[in-house]
């Protein structure tokens, strides 16, 4: 059950685990350098992600984020930054901030349904 997250953020979040598959983008094409499989986004907004994942990722690192968004049971695909990194390698798990950029316009669209439907049905 998707929860609405209250903070002082510039866009409305939603704490809800969605399927992500992350690949990092190297070069001027962003050609994709390596797939990593079976993470999670912890939470999500129309501008960013929190995502749960066994592999770090350095800041500044380009991701293209393919997204399942589970109770639309939409896929969508974007693009994005890692902002922020916390965790440890003892766990081998990180909570990475990835702030979306390049985003097409259905990806748009369908995030704004998704967390708005969510603020609908969960009034924070």
């Amino acid at each position: 059950m998707p929860n609405i997250m209250n903070e002082r953020r510039r866009d409305r979040r939603i704490e809800d685990f969605n399927e992500t598959t992350l690949s990092v983008l190297c070069g001027e094409n962003n050609p994709v350098e390596e797939k990593i499989f079976h993470n999670y986004s912890k939470d999500i907004s129309e501008s960013g992600a929190r995502i749960l994942t066994n592999n770090y990722l350095p800041v500044g690192t380009r991701l293209q984020l393919d997204l399942t968004l589970n109770n639309l049971r939409e896929r969508i695909i974007t693009f994005g930054k890692v902002k922020w990194i916390k965790g440890s390698s003892s766990d081998r798990s990180w909570d990475t901030g990835v702030e979306f950029d390049k985003v097409p316009a259905y990806t748009r669209k369908m995030l704004d349904i998704y967390i708005s439907w969510a603020g609908m049905l969960y009034p924070a």
